[in-house]
C-alpha cells in the first residue's frame, strides 16, 4: 500500500508539472477578488481568453459562483496570488473520505474500501480535472464531493435538508454537473 501511494504521488507530480502548468488559469481567483470588491462581473483589464460572456459590456463567467465564494476568504487574506488549485485538494480529500464511507456502508472490507477510494480519486477523471489548471475542469471537480456528500448523507442520516443543501451546492459549482 505504501509503494502504491508513493507511485500515485509521483504520477500526480509528473502530471501536474507537465500538463497542469499549461496556461495558468486564474478565473476563479480573479472573480473572488471581484467579489471582495463587491462586484459580480470580471474586470475588463484581466479578462480570461475563454469561459466568459459579454452582457452589455460586463463580462461574466459561465460557471456558478460557489468556487469563487469559497476562495474569497483566502484571496482576502493571501491576495490575488492564491492559486485556484487549492480548492481541488479539498475536493480530492472530501471525495476520498466519502467514497470510503459509502463503500463501508455497502459492507466492503476496510482494505477494499480504501482501495476503492484510492482508485476513485486517483484513477478517474476527477484527478486530472483537479490537477489541470483549467477553470471548467476545476469547478466540475469541486462539484463531485458535494454529490458524494449528498449520497453519504442519504446512506447514513437520511436527512432531506442536508441532502438538498449538498445538491444545491453542487449545482452552484456547475449547473451541468
Amino acid at each position: 500500500l505504501l509503494v502504491a501511494t508513493i507511485l500515485l504521488c509521483l504520477y500526480a507530480t509528473v502530471l501536474y508539472l507537465t500538463v497542469g502548468q499549461r496556461g495558468y488559469d486564474t478565473v476563479l481567483t480573479d472573480l473572488a477578488v471581484r467579489f471582495t470588491e463587491g462586484k459580480v462581473s470580471m474586470s475588463i483589464h484581466k479578462l480570461p481568453p475563454r469561459d466568459i460572456s459579454n452582457y452589455y459590456s460586463n463580462f461574466y463567467v459561465y460557471f456558478g459562483p460557489l468556487s469563487s465564494l469559497m476562495l474569497m476568504p483566502f484571496v482576502y487574506i493571501f491576495g490575488e496570488n492564491m492559486p485556484q488549485l487549492f480548492l481541488c485538494v479539498f475536493s480530492m480529500i472530501v471525495s476520498f473520505v466519502c467514497v470510503y464511507l459509502i463503500s463501508r456502508k455497502f459492507k466492503f472490507e476496510k482494505i477494499d474500501s480504501l482501495w476503492l477510494s484510492v482508485f476513485f480519486v486517483f484513477s478517474t477523471v476527477l484527478f486530472s480535472s483537479s490537477v489541470i489548471n483549467i477553470t471548467a475542469y476545476q469547478v466540475e471537480a469541486l462539484g463531485v464531493p458535494f454529490i458524494l456528500l449528498a449520497i453519504t448523507t442519504y446512506l447514513y442520516k437520511r436527512n432531506a435538508f442536508f441532502i438538498g443543501v449538498f445538491i444545491a451546492l453542487a449545482l452552484l459549482t456547475r449547473i451541468t454537473l
